[in-house]
Parts: structure tokens; C-alpha cells; sequence
């Protein structure tokens, strides 16, 4: 029988973390649950023992859990493939250093069994390895209107929407719609012809983007599934690793924009919904640029350079991004920096300054 779901879990070098994130995936789970479930560790060419635990894992649930070995190639190679391998309806990532919050899973399978949507929206939370704090991301607020105009309402979980229902509340659903709150329908994600770019970062971004080529109905639910770690050294979200990556950020970009420039004949929500993805990529390049760049002259001139190219190249986009772009130039000229918004984050002032940043 088909499984329901399978969660790819890429590892290279992860022997200290893979435990802990496949007993979060495996571990309490009842008979018919691990049947509904399939886990595929991929190996991306590891140094260490990362290949030889999760082959323990497969050992002791040789009905759920798969290992595949693979050449070093990459984060998102190690998605390409495993796209292509899914054997479950639903497909979802979930990296070797992360994990699902405890008895999320079950609920999840509960849910997608009734599910028939391309696309599936959860919550998540961001846990700091520096100090253990926690930040949850859930449908958002929408954005205060504009005098005269109407509002739009309100994404409602459990429910089904379409691509341009979705992107009428694209403020509300934004803080789920990346690498940590999307799962596919497996078959969906493969009809998009969806290839992510390899041997760079920042490819979490085309994940997020290129399957809704396809993508024709969203689900939002109401759970808090992906636990994602951050604020350790050497990992690939570090400020340092951002830095030295900026380039594999304007790549990934540019694989964004030319999917959408060939397909010139796709409806307006879909395009749209490429081009409010593109703007949130912006905003990472601005926010490292503008905030995170100790050398604020060069980061200054980057972040200048990147939105008078997209202002010729891809108006649009620019419009959508401008007003954020404008704010973080103010934020670095007032001095704020990485430094200042780890210090504020557990103040109201924090939530503002993040508020201006999005």
C-alpha cells in the first residue's frame, strides 16, 4: 500500500543530530502509523557514521525507513532525488539537524488522510541553539488596508483555497509558505518539473517556489510541525556562511526569474505568486546586505546595486519590495545590526523592528 507521506531527511556529516531528528519522526508512532509513513535518509556523501546509524534506523523500522548513499552534491541535490524516489502521496523535508515537535506527527497523518490539496500549509518554530529561544510562525495578521480599501478576509484552516484565493491573503500565509511550512502532493510536485538548483544554498527558496507551477489548491492547518534550528556555528543560515553565500542567493533568484519568464502565458495569481516569492528572496538579500553585513559601505552598495537591477530588469518585483528595501536602508543608518536585534528579540520593540523588516 501506498504510503501516505514520505519525509526526506537530507544528511551529510550529521551523525550528532540524525538521532534525535528520526526518533522525532519515528518514535511513538502506533503500527498503522509507521504504514502511513515513509522515511528517506539521504546520505550526501558523509565522512562520518551519518550512513551506518540511519542504517540502524532501517534495521529496527524496516517497513518505514529507506538509506540511500549518494556523491556529495548538495542540499539541493539530495531534494532532486528524493523527489524522485517518494513513494508517499505527500512529500516534505525535513533537514537532519531539525525535528517535528513531539506528537505533531500523528496529528498530521490524521489530517492528510482526508486531504486532497497540492500544497499543505503548517506552522512552525525556530529554536535558538544559543539560548534556547523559540519563535513560532503561524498564518499571520493580515496587513492593516489602506484607507478605502476593502478587506479581503481571512485564510481559514481546514480549508481548501485556490492559487488566486491565496494570493489575496498572500500577507497572511507568507510566514508559511518557505521550505519549513510547505508539503507537496508528491504527484503535483513532479508535474511541475520542479529541479532545484546544486552545490549552492539558499535553494530552499526554489522549493518553496517552483513546485506552484503546478500547485492549483492550498491547505492551511492549524498545527505546529517543523522544528528548525538556528544560531549554530558553521550552519549554512549562519551570518558568516550568509555572507560568503550571497552569490548563491542571486543564483537562485535567477533560476526563480527564468522559470517565470518561460512560462509567459501563466494565469495572473500564479504569476503573481512568483513574484511575491521573489520579493520575500529580496528581503533575505537586503536583511544580510543592509542589517547583518558588518562592512556597512559594502553591504550598503550591494543591496543598491541588487534593487537598481531589479528595478530595470523586473519591475514588479521591485514595487512589491521597495517600501521593505527603504526601511532597512533607515534600520542601517540607525545602526541596527545582527547584534542589536539578538539583544531586542525578546522585547516588543523586536517584534516591530521585524515587523518593518517583513
Amino acid at each position: 500500500m501506498e504510503p501516505l507521506l514520505t519525509i526526506a531527511v537530507p544528511a551529510y556529516n550529521a551523525v550528532d543530530c540524525l538521532g534525535r531528528c528520526l526518533f522525532s519522526l519515528l518514535g511513538g508512532l502506533s503500527q498503522t502509523e509507521l504504514g502511513r509513513l515513509e522515511v528517506l535518509v539521504v546520505d550526501d556523501g558523509s565522512t562520518d557514521a551519518t550512513a551506518a546509524l540511519a542504517a540502524a534506523f532501517a534495521v529496527r523500522y524496516p517497513d518505514a525507513v529507506r538509506v540511500i548513499s549518494k556523491a556529495n552534491g548538495g542540499h539541493g541535490s539530495v531534494i532532486n532525488l528524493a523527489a524522485a524516489e517518494a513513494q508517499g502521496r505527500y512529500f516534505k523535508v525535513v533537514d537532519a539537524d531539525d525535528w517535528l515537535a513531539n506528537g505533531s506527527l500523528p496529528n498530521f497523518l490524521q489530517l492528510l488522510a482526508d486531504v486532497q490539496a497540492d500544497a499543505v500549509l503548517t506552522a512552525f518554530s525556530t529554536i535558538d541553539a544559543r539560548d534556547d529561544y523559540r519563535q513560532e510562525f503561524k498564518l499571520d495578521r493580515p496587513r492593516p488596508k489602506k484607507h478605502g480599501e476593502k478587506s479581503p478576509g481571512l485564510l481559514v484552516p481546514g480549508q481548501y483555497v485556490s492559487l488566486s484565493e491565496l494570493m489575496r491573503h498572500y500577507d497572511q500565509a507568507a510566514p508559511l509558505l518557505n521550505f519549513h511550512g510547505i508539503c507537496y502532493r508528491t504527484e503535483c510536485y513532479r508535474q511541475s518539473g520542479a529541479v532545484l538548483p546544486e552545490h549552492i544554498s539558499y535553494e530552499d527558496h526554489a522549493y518553496a517556489t517552483l513546485p506552484f507551477l503546478a500547485v492549483q489548491s492550498i491547505m492551511p492547518l492549524d498545527l505546529i510541525l517543523y522544528q528548525y534550528l538556528v544560531g549554530q556555528s558553521g550552519q549554512s543560515v549562519s551570518t558568516e556562511n550568509k555572507l560568503k553565500s550571497l552569490a548563491d542567493l542571486e543564483a537562485v533568484y535567477n533560476c526563480i526569474h527564468m522559470a517565470l519568464v518561460g512560462h509567459p502565458h501563466i494565469e495572473a495569481a500564479r504569476k503573481g505568486f512568483f513574484q511575491h516569492q521573489l520579493a520575500e528572496l529580496l528581503l533575505d538579500y537586503y536583511t544580510i546586505c543592509l542589517i547583518k553585513n558588518p562592512d556597512r559601505q559594502v553591504g550598503r552598495r550591494k543591496a543598491k546595486q541588487m534593487h537598481d537591477h531589479i528595478r530595470r530588469t523586473d519591475p514588479p518585483v521591485a514595487e512589491l519590495i521597495d517600501e521593505r528595501y527603504h526601511n532597512l536602508c533607515r534600520l542601517s543608518q540607525a545602526g541596527i545590526n545582527a547584534a542589536t536585534l539578538d539583544r531586542l528579540k525578546h522585547s516588543r520593540f523586536y517584534s516591530y523592528l521585524k515587523r518593518l523588516m517583513r
